[in-house]
């Protein structure tokens, strides 16, 4: 669709086309809008229609120079009333996570509620944000040398387009590496085949996109996640590489409304295998 300002905005829908609960899924990253949350036979299922967006630079997306986090709240507030949607669910997995935030905050006569998925900390703004970050490494790369980290994006992308089991081997060796929960869930079939899918997609413009969007978590998001009135329910499991355990509290701290789900075993792929809980919940 073309949003006000003349850019462009991919979407995509899975489930019901047409259903009273409409859920808004924010992607993680590196990911688009083929990036899922949940396993997409139970969603199917679910009679929820489940919406996920490309954020700028990726996939469908056209860049935002110069945007924050809460920018994004307005772009979804314009595809909710190109759907005809008036309220409306939404979930945000990691990088998602702060984007969920924002449009809670910006969005609260629309917003039904949000669930946050393993979210990227509040920390993130903070001076020493990339260093406490779950893969470091790759965080502060795309701080202070961009470039670099550009390239890494663009070897996962050529090799998931020509040797897709090298792409996940890459990914899974980067940085600090993989707990055991999470290199296991990489080996299944259905789940290394939509990561290779939505890499793909995501490095469809090239690479800078997908470094953009981390800077952009790591830069002030625009809005006060204290501000939030809405429920938000913060699902994060004790084996997760990539949320540290800190960033729990912090949240439950900062957010009124916050409930938290602790999933004991669980890594950061756990959406997968409890799709049937996050829509009951939901």
């Amino acid at each position: 669709m073309a949003l006000g300002d003349g850019r462009h905005l991919g979407y995509a829908e899975w489930g019901a086309t047409s259903a009273d609960m409409v859920v808004f899924d924010l992607h993680g990253g590196p990911g688009c809008r083929l990036s899922v949350s949940g396993d997409l036979d139970v969603i199917a299922k679910s009679g929820v229609r489940w919406i996920t967006v490309d954020r700028p630079g990726l996939g469908l997306s056209w860049p935002h120079p110069g945007r924050s986090v809460a920018d994004f709240a307005s772009d979804l507030e314009q595809l909710a009333g190109h759907l005809g949607v008036r309220r409306f669910r939404v979930v945000g997995w990691s990088m998602g996570g702060p984007y969920a935030a924002a449009v809670a905050a910006c969005l609260s006569d629309r917003v039904v509620s949000t669930t946050l998925l393993a979210p990227a900390p509040l920390y993130s703004t903070a001076s020493d944000g990339a260093e406490r970050m779950g893969k470091a490494f790759a965080w502060m790369l795309a701080r202070d040398d961009p470039w670099r980290m550009c390239g890494l994006y663009t070897a996962l992308g050529l090799e998931a387009r020509r040797n897709p089991a090298l792409a996940i081997e890459l990914f899974a060796g980067s940085g600090e590496g993989l707990s055991p929960t999470e290199s296991a869930a990489l080996q299944r079939t259905e789940i290394a085949n939509e990561f290779i899918a939505f890499i793909i997609e995501a490095t469809r413009q090239g690479d800078y996109g997908l470094v953009d969007d981390m800077r952009v978590v790591l830069a002030p998001w625009g809005f006060d996640p204290g501000s939030i009135a809405v429920p938000v329910s913060l699902w994060q499991g004790d084996e997760d590489s990539f949320v540290g355990p800190d960033s729990v509290d912090e949240w439950a701290n900062t957010v009124p409304s916050l409930s938290v789900n602790r999933l004991p075993g669980e890594g950061h792929f756990f959406p997968f295998d409890r799709t049937e809980e996050l829509i009951a919940n939901l």
